[in-house]
């Protein structure tokens, strides 16, 4: 039979078309016939025969065989074992559709596509498929089956036409929203690839997520491998009405159903936001006006790292090629905040403080050196405050040493409360504390040591009227940056100075190196 194909491949015809096409689009030639006749359940017959090992993207026949009136004929078995011709014949009595094919060859076509290109000749010609049985029938002594039951209407290259259109018409839509999909992912990956400080990356993550993906309302959850549960970690939001969302809103989810959602690995897709089980808080969802959302497991390798949840006020048709993509920037986003936090930790154990959580002063003297030249560059102002609490080794030997340390630890978290988060704040060794000031004069050193100095003589400290002046309290030399400052060790020296002379006038007290 494949010389038989072979010779009317090469035949000339009217009427007959003759084409080079994919696999793919082949096969949704044929399953396009298929489904026309399963809508409408008509009289037809197909003849057809093709190798699945030279032909794996065409439709496995017959798909149809339940519905009425229909009727099949496989001549695989009339096929030499390396047979590369397909055949395909659609009869409805009325009309028809014929398709021979035959697989290229050819050089310069690459491995991994060279069973896709098949030269084909197709027609609606009814002499060319009466021609085609007749040569069937008299090589291959077969009679094909007639046609049962009732012929049915005509149209069916017309509709063939209209269904074949409208799929390749979703299909482009499928491509661009895929081509746009994938570029967006592109863009995560160059934003985030080679962020490794925490919460820049969270950031970066957000404005490249809603630049590409258009949702109204974004959240991140981080999972805790030692309470083993998912903490919510920060919220995205488009700006709308003139309102920003709060960073810390939440749209709650059935916990086990989240836990759920990793066993399967794979995105999620809700519809029906304001009634679905899975959602805790429905009436946040009316109000926020959401419909929608695409739920996103995060994962490196095997290790669980969160779930990304991005809400939409309107429905999207995410295709499996879309969530596969998806999964895409899962691994993606999974593989970028691991390595970020893995980064983050280590930074933190060689530039922070391991009692108070502050910088330590290695950290301070390098910041220190870039804000100073970029002082010098802008011309604006820089102050030093240097930081000591009073009587500290009285309360170490009455209190005891543990009770020291939460002392320091206290009035870290008072001094970072009493400044701006653009500021700089280090322990610089024993209880002595270290503030730099960026963009402030010697009047506003001043003003923030003074408020920080009042910030811990207000505090009540356990076992604080124990002290000499019946609290605990602390002392604060300032300096600011001169015209001749050149190194750390200036300014340092200043303010230490300007602290010696507050601790000999009796302590608790601010005083300034002019």
């Amino acid at each position: 039979m494949d010389a038989l194909i072979r010779q009317h491949l090469d035949a000339p015809f009217d009427r007959v078309a003759r084409e080079e096409f994919s696999q793919v689009t082949l096969g949704q030639l044929i399953q396009t016939l298929e489904n026309l006749a399963a809508e409408q359940r008509q009289a037809f017959r197909v003849v057809h025969g093709w190798r699945r090992a030279h032909f794996p993207d065409l439709p496995l026949l017959p798909i149809n065989r339940q519905l009425p009136h229909s009727a099949y004929q496989n001549l695989e078995q009339h096929l030499d074992g390396d047979a590369t011709t397909l055949i395909y014949l659609f009869d409805n009595g009325v009309e028809c559709f014929s398709l021979l094919g035959q697989l290229v060859d050819r050089p310069e076509v690459s491995v991994f596509q060279q069973r896709l290109p098949v030269g084909t000749r197709w027609s609606f010609d009814r002499a060319f498929q009466q021609e085609l049985l007749a040569s069937l029938e008299q090589s291959l002594h077969f009679r094909a089956i007639p046609l049962l039951g009732r012929p049915g209407n005509n149209g069916l290259e017309g509709r063939f036409h209209g269904h074949l259109i409208k799929f390749f018409e979703e299909s482009l839509l499928e491509t661009r929203q895929s081509l746009n999909l994938i570029t967006g992912i592109l863009r995560v990956q160059k934003t985030i690839s080679r962020e490794l400080d925490f919460e820049r990356l969270l950031e970066l993550i957000g404005d490249t997520l809603l630049e590409t993906f258009h949702f109204q309302l974004g959240e991140l959850e981080l999972y805790d491998a030692d309470e083993q549960r998912l903490i919510h970690q920060v919220t995205w939001s488009m700006e709308g009405q003139g309102q920003t969302l709060s960073k810390n809103l939440q749209i709650l989810l059935d916990v086990e159903q989240e836990q759920a959602l990793f066993a399967a690995g794979a995105p999620v897709v809700l519809d029906g936001l304001k009634q679905h089980a899975m959602v805790l808080n429905h009436k946040l969802v009316e109000i926020l006006g959401l419909r929608f959302a695409i739920l996103l497991p995060l994962f490196a390798g095997d290790e669980k790292v969160g779930l990304l949840k991005l809400y939409y006020g309107h429905p999207e048709v995410i295709s499996p090629t879309r969530l596969a993509w998806l999964e895409e920037l899962s691994t993606l986003m999974g593989s970028a905040i691991l390595n970020a936090r893995e980064h983050t930790r280590v930074f933190e154990l060689a530039t922070k403080d391991g009692l108070t959580s502050l910088h330590n002063r290695r950290y301070f003297e390098e910041q220190f050196n870039l804000e100073l030249a970029r002082t010098r560059r802008s011309g604006a102002r820089l102050s030093l405050l240097m930081l000591d609490v009073d009587n500290f080794k009285n309360y170490n030997d009455r209190n005891g040493h543990l009770a020291g340390d939460d002392v320091l630890v206290q009035v870290a978290r008072l001094v970072k409360q009493s400044i701006r988060s653009v500021d700089l704040i280090a322990r610089y060794g024993g209880e002595e504390f270290i503030v730099l000031l960026t963009g402030a004069d010697l009047g506003v050193g001043r003003a923030v040591a003074e408020k920080i100095r009042a910030a811990v003589a207000d505090f009540e400290f356990p076992h604080g009227d124990r002290q000499p002046g019946g609290r605990l309290t602390v002392s604060i030399g300032v300096a600011e940056m001169k015209p001749t400052t050149r190194t750390l060790e200036d300014m340092i020296r200043r303010a230490d100075a300007a602290l010696y002379q507050a601790k000999e006038q009796g302590r608790n007290r601010v005083e300034a190196s002019l």
